[in-house]
């Protein structure tokens, strides 16, 4: 019985991991610590389809590789919602799992996902705010 469990938790290992598993999307998702080691490796190279890395340390924290080349940090939050971060050549990515923990985290409390991470007024700049009151 050990044998069995520890022959289909290497087998899950490998695909979670693996390039090669395939999701229903037909685009490429794996799991692998996202750092400065995995951006030089050839697996974040752009391929014909956008395709995500999940982080294996801080669950929600993704690295999306466009074809155009644009590899970009996000936050996600349930299924559907992503929150951008910026791009790798904008932040590293200690920085940018930094920032993810902070929306991460404002979400659990039930606050605004940005707020604080753009200063004291919030999510919005004065200049745009005072536009939307305008109209």
């Amino acid at each position: 019985m050990t044998i069995q469990w520890l022959s289909f938790a290497l087998i899950s290992v490998a695909v979670q991991t693996s390039p090669l598993a395939m999701p229903a999307e037909g685009g490429m998702n794996m799991r692998a610590i996202i750092g400065a080691k995995l951006l030089a490796s050839s697996l974040v190279q752009p391929a014909t389809k956008p395709f995500e890395i999940y982080d294996t340390r801080l669950p929600g924290f993704t690295l999306r590789v466009q074809p155009s080349g644009v590899r970009s940090f996000y936050a996600r939050i349930g299924r559907n919602r992503r929150i951008g971060l910026g791009k790798v050549g904008d932040l590293l990515p200690d920085e940018a799992r930094e920032k993810c923990q902070k929306v991460l985290g404002n979400v659990a409390h039930g606050r605004h996902p940005l707020s604080g991470l753009c200063g004291p007024e919030g999510p919005m700049c004065s200049s745009t705010a005072s536009s939307f009151e305008k109209a």
